[in-house]
C-alpha cells in the first residue's frame, strides 16, 4: 500500500518542480517545498529515509554559503524543511 502511494505520488512531485516557473521568489519557495517532501517521502520505502529531506535542507544551505556559488537564505532552508515535516506526517501515518 505504501509503495503504492509513494509510486502514485512522487511522479506528481516531479512533474510539479518542472513545470513550476512563475514568480521567481515564490517559485524557489516552492521548489524547496516540493524537494523536501519528495526526499522526505522517500522514508515510505526504508523508514530512516525519511530524514533526507531535514539533510538536504541544511546541506543546500550550507553548500551557499561556503561556495558563493548560491545565495544561503534561512527561508530557503524553512520551506523545505516545510516540505520534509509534511512528508514525515504522511511516512509516519503509513507506518503506524
Amino acid at each position: 500500500m505504501s509503495l503504492l502511494l509513494f509510486a502514485m505520488v512522487y511522479p506528481l512531485v516531479v512533474n510539479a518542480v518542472m513545470t513550476v516557473r512563475y514568480n521567481v521568489y515564490m517559485n524557489d519557495k516552492i521548489q524547496h517545498f516540493i524537494v523536501g517532501f519528495g526526499l522526505s517521502l522517500t522514508g515510505v520505502i526504508l523508514f530512516p529515509l525519511i530524514l533526507l529531506g531535514f539533510v538536504f535542507g541544511i546541506g543546500k544551505e550550507l553548500y551557499d554559503y561556503t561556495s558563493g556559488r548560491g545565495v544561503a537564505d534561512w527561508q530557503d532552508m524553512v520551506a523545505t524543511f516545510c516540505g520534509a515535516v509534511f512528508a514525515s506526517m504522511i511516512v509516519i501515518i503509513l507506518h503506524i
